[in-house]
C-alpha cells in the first residue's frame, strides 16, 4: 500500500491525515517469466492503491484469498500469463478489476467478490476463450477472457486490523467487543476474531482490547501484529516490552458489608497490568457490580455458578487491589469463591487444576489466629458417606452456637468458609476466644479461635 494509507502500518509518513490515499500512488508487484510458477503464491495478502495492484508478465501465480482494492488495475494479465485467482476481494480498482490483456488464456478468477452482489461489470457482448458473454453487474468491470463464474454476493470490504466491527476504523468500541467475548458476552465470527488478534500471539486476550484503546488514544501509532520484529517500529516494540512480566493472581479475603459480600481481586507483578482475565466458580451470592481502577474497562458475564471478567486498560493498572468484587444474597456462610482460570497480559497465572479427592476427612486450624478480620475455615470430606451431615459452626466458650457455617451434606473434596467475625443476627462478635467446630460421621474436631480488635 501506499506511504498515505494510515490505515496500515499507522502514519508512515507522519502527516497525520494531511495526504489521503488513492490509486497510482505506487507501481506494482510484477512476477515476471522467469518466476517458478508453483513457487509464487499469494494468499492473505492486501494489495492497496497501486497502477496494478498484481502484474503478470508471462507467469502463472497464484493469488488466493487477497484482497485488491483502490488501485489504478487490480490484476494485470500479460502476455502469456495465466494466473489462478480465486476467493479473492476486488473492489473499487479505477480501470479494472482484473485486465487480460495478453488473451491468450480464459485467466480463472472464480469465487471473487467484485463490489456488488450482482458481480463484476463485463460490458462486452463478445463470446471469449472463457465462454462468457456479457454480465451488467455493479461490482468493478472486467476485461474478455477472465472467467468470473461463480461470483461471491458478499465479500471483506475492509479487513482492518483492530476494526473489530467491521465498521472500517478503529475505535474504543473495538476493544469493548473483545472483552465482551472473552466473557462470552458477545460472540465473534472467524474474520473479527482474525483483526482482533492485534499482537499477533495468544490469540485474542484482553491485552489486545488494550492495544486498541492505546491505539485509539494516539499512544501508539498501529499495531505490533502489522509488522514483522525485524521492522517493527521502536514505539509497537516497546508497546508489547512493557506488558511483558511475571504475575500472580488470587483472591483476598471474603468480607461483610450490610447485606453484600465484598470479594478483592488482588495482583502482584513486574510490570503493569493491561489486560486481565479471570474465571471465578463458587460465587458467595448473586454477582451484583465490581469496582475497578478508573482507567479500565470491562466486561462481566455472570450465572449463578460463574463470573468471567475481563479488564483492559491503555495506560495499564498498577499491581495490588485490581478490583472489588460485590454479591449480594448467599446466606450467612457462603462457600469461598475459587479461581479457575486467570490469564495477565496474555500470560496464564493460573491453570485450571482437577480437585483432588482428599486421603482423609480433616478440620483445619482457622487462619488467621487471633483474627481482626475475616478468618479461613477449611473442611477436607475425604467420602461421600463423611459428608452426609456435616456440620461446621462457631461456639463462645460455654457451648452455644454463635454462627452457623454449613449444616447438611457436602460432597467429597475441599470446603472452606470465610467467618467475617459476626454472629448470626449480622453483629460484629466482641473480642475474646471463641470454638469452630467441625463434625461428620467420622470427625469430631474443635480449634479455639482469638477475637481481637
Amino acid at each position: 500500500t501506499s506511504e498515505r494509507d494510515d490505515f496500515y502500518g499507522g502514519d508512515t509518513n507522519m502527516d497525520s491525515t494531511a495526504t489521503a490515499p488513492g490509486p497510482n500512488l505506487w507501481n506494482y508487484v510484477t512476477i515476471e517469466g522467469t518466476a517458478i510458477d508453483a513457487q509464487c503464491v499469494f494468499r492473505n495478502n492486501v494489495f492497496r492503491n497501486a497502477s496494478y495492484g498484481v502484474r503478470c508478465i508471462n507467469s502463472a501465480p497464484t493469488i488466493d484469498s487477497c484482497i485488491v482494492i483502490n488501485n489504478g488495475t487490480g490484476i494485470r494479465v500479460e502476455g502469456a500469463s495465466n494466473p489462478l485467482v480465486r476467493g479473492c476481494t476486488i473492489f473499487g480498482n479505477q480501470s479494472f478489476g482484473i485486465d487480460n490483456v495478453g488473451g491468450s488464456f480464459c485467466v480463472s478468477a472464480e469465487g471473487c467478490w467484485w463490489g456488488a452482489a450482482s458481480g463484476p461489470n463485463d460490458a462486452s457482448a463478445t463470446a471469449d476463450l472463457c465462454g462468457l458473454g456479457s454480465n451488467a453487474g455493479l461490482g468493478d468491470v472486467v476485461s474478455n477472457n477472465v472467467d468470473y463464474l461463480p461470483f461471491a454476493a458478499t465479500g471483506i470490504i475492509n479487513p482492518l486490523l483492530g476494526d473489530v466491527s467491521l465498521n472500517g476504523r478503529v475505535l474504543a468500541f473495538d476493544a469493548s467487543l473483545i472483552l465482551q467475548y472473552l466473557v462470552s458476552a458477545a460472540s465473534l465470527n472467524p474474520l473479527q476474531l482474525l483483526v482482533a488478534d492485534v499482537s499477533g500471539a495468544a490469540g485474542v486476550s484482553a491485552l489486545d482490547a488494550s492495544l486498541i484503546l492505546q491505539y485509539a488514544a494516539g499512544i501508539i501509532p498501529s499495531f505490533p501484529a502489522n509488522t514483522n520484529k525485524s521492522g517493527r517500529a521502536p514505539e509497537l516494540a516497546a508497546a508489547l516490552t512493557r506488558a511483558e512480566g511475571d504475575f500472580e493472581l488470587r483472591l483476598g479475603a471474603l468480607r461483610r458489608e450490610g447485606e453484600a459480600w465484598l470479594l478483592p481481586v488482588e495482583a502482584t507483578g513486574t510490570a503493569p497490568l493491561f489486560g486481565v482475565e479471570l474465571t471465578l466458580t463458587g460465587l458467595p451470592g448473586t454477582f451484583d457490580r465490581v469496582q475497578l481502577d478508573a482507567s479500565a474497562a470491562h466486561a462481566e458475564h455472570a450465572t449463578d455458578r460463574e463470573l468471567r471478567l475481563a479488564l483492559a486498560s491503555a495506560e495499564g493498572v498498577r499491581p495490588g487491589e485490581i478490583a472489588l468484587l460485590r454479591f449480594v444474597g448467599g446466606g450467612e456462610s457462603p462457600g469461598a469463591p475459587r479461581l479457575v482460570a486467570a490469564r495477565i497480559n496474555e500470560r496464564e497465572v493460573l491453570t485450571p487444576a482437577v480437585p483432588a479427592t482428599p486421603a482423609r476427612t480433616a478440620f483445619a486450624k482457622p487462619a488467621p489466629n487471633p483474627a481482626s478480620g475475616p478468618t479461613r475455615l477449611a473442611l477436607a470430606i475425604a467420602h461421600e458417606a463423611d459428608g452426609l451431615d456435616a456440620d461446621v459452626r462457631v461456639l463462645d466458650v460455654s457451648g452455644r452456637t454463635v454462627r452457623m457455617l454449613s449444616q447438611g451434606a457436602l460432597a467429597p473434596g475441599l470446603h472452606d468458609w470465610a467467618w467475617d467475625l459476626r454472629d448470626a443476627e449480622g453483629r460484629r462478635v466482641a473480642p475474646g476466644m471463641y470454638l469452630v467446630r467441625a463434625r461428620t460421621r467420622t470427625l469430631d474436631a474443635t480449634h479455639r479461635l482469638i477475637v481481637v480488635r
